[in-house]
């Protein structure tokens, strides 16, 4: 067996990759703790960070979540730049106040930022995330609202050209 090599620090540099990650019933079958699944998801964003990456999450700001590791992790390893995208879809970012989403985004300082989401599929700026009214969004596929669809709770994020990721939101 060969020893692995290390990548140089830029190389991903420009680039943006996008983590999905979810809580499992399945862990204790697998030998496994949700420890085991904070500690991967740990080892990735730094992984992708320390390689010049920018590390695309879409989840929620609760405390002790995988949001939380994320920001610690680009405190620690993003060298000052930005390494850490947080988008937040607005089923969740409509359960906070505007001071809090404000604080979050503060929190991140020069390593990252808050980006939120509409169910429209719209960036909303922070100053003005609460006074958007939710819209009811048709599926010209089928005729089904956003909200019968489940669309309120998912985000799509462009990594980059011809490359879309989604994920769901919900906790």
């Amino acid at each position: 067996m060969s020893e692995p090599t290390l990548i140089s620090r830029d190389a991903l540099s420009g680039q943006k990759v996008a983590l999905s990650v979810s809580e499992s019933a399945d862990l204790s079958r697998l030998g496994l703790t949700e420890q085991h699944c904070r500690l991967v998801v740990a080892e990735v964003g730094r992984a992708i960070m320390l390689a010049g990456g920018t590390v695309v999450y879409g989840g929620h700001l609760n405390p002790g979540g995988y949001t939380e590791i994320l920001i610690e992790e680009a405190q620690r390893f993003s060298s000052g730049r930005s390494a850490l995208e947080i988008t937040l879809a607005e089923s969740e970012y409509r359960k906070l106040t505007v001071d809090e989403l404000i604080a979050a985004d503060r929190n991140f300082g020069d390593v990252g930022r808050l980006t939120l989401v509409s169910e429209s599929l719209k960036t909303v700026p922070i100053a003005r995330a609460l006074d958007v009214l939710p819209t009811d969004v048709v599926d010209a596929v089928d005729g089904c609202s956003a909200s019968d669809a489940g669309v309120g709770s998912m985000v799509i994020v462009v990594v980059q050209p011809g490359v879309v990721a989604g994920g769901s939101l919900l906790v």
